[in-house]
């Protein structure tokens, strides 16, 4: 059965005004669909278009030429004012670096995206105390970006990205810093947060064990879709 198309790409063409007559295209033209609940991986060498695509995906960089739609909005269509309402509803992400403020705690960094969205100052703690439990750290709430190993800073990140309970989830290379151990973790939370939620994961890697254990994996090359193909995990 067909699930609903949540995420959808058209033409998509990015390019970088490098002089007044020079351009560098680095997404010549891309079409796809992504289903709701899709766990998706992008790989890809350096310079293949990936992260571009992604924060394309995410609204955080718009196309040249295209269109972007989320459950039927076009994202090419909006200002930047309604794009951060709708990254801040709609849109988690995890960057390879946390990106924590060093001067609040993990709760206060987790509730963070909660205060953007303008919920009851009741609930936010208590949301950013659970998603903490979800990734392990019940006992470090009130501790500093400073004061936790990379793996777990990096772990708070996840749970900020999930705090006000997003549609998708966007990955940049969000193990990339860690070690082994602390990478398995974290992907295996994304794991947790496709099966047992349903919420869609993208995320960009060049880890090879990680893009092979996606349920669908795009590879690119030199900007276009090299291959498309469902991986039977």
């Amino acid at each position: 059965m067909n699930r609903p198309v949540i995420l959808k790409l058209v033409s998509v063409r990015r390019e970088l005004e490098l002089s007044r007559d020079i351009r560098q295209t680095i997404l010549p033209g891309i079409s796809l669909e992504i289903q709701e609940g899709e766990f998706i991986s992008i790989t890809g060498h350096s310079g293949s278009g990936k992260s571009t695509l992604l924060y394309i995906m995410g609204g955080l960089d718009k196309p040249t030429f295209g269109e972007v739609w989320l459950e039927g909005v076009n994202l090419t269509d909006k200002t930047e004012k309604e794009m951060s309402v709708i990254r801040n509803r709609k849109i988690g992400f995890i960057y390879q670096f946390h990106f924590l403020l060093p001067e609040f705690t993990a709760v206060e960094n987790v509730g963070m995206p909660m205060m953007i969205g303008s919920r009851p100052k009741s609930e936010i703690r208590e949301r950013a105390q659970m998603l903490l439990d979800r990734v392990g750290l019940s006992d470090r709430y009130d501790y500093r970006p400073s004061q936790l190993s990379g793996g777990q800073q990096q772990r708070v990140a996840v749970a900020r990205a999930l705090a006000n309970n997003p549609k998708i989830v966007l990955g940049d290379e969000p193990t990339g810093n860690l070690d082994t151990k602390s990478g398995k973790q974290v992907y295996e939370l994304f794991e947790e947060m496709n099966e047992v939620f349903n919420q869609t994961i993208i995320f960009v890697t060049h880890d090879e064990d990680f893009a092979r254990r996606a349920k669908r994996r795009i590879h690119l090359v030199d900007g276009k879709i090299d291959s498309d193909s469902k991986t039977g995990s």
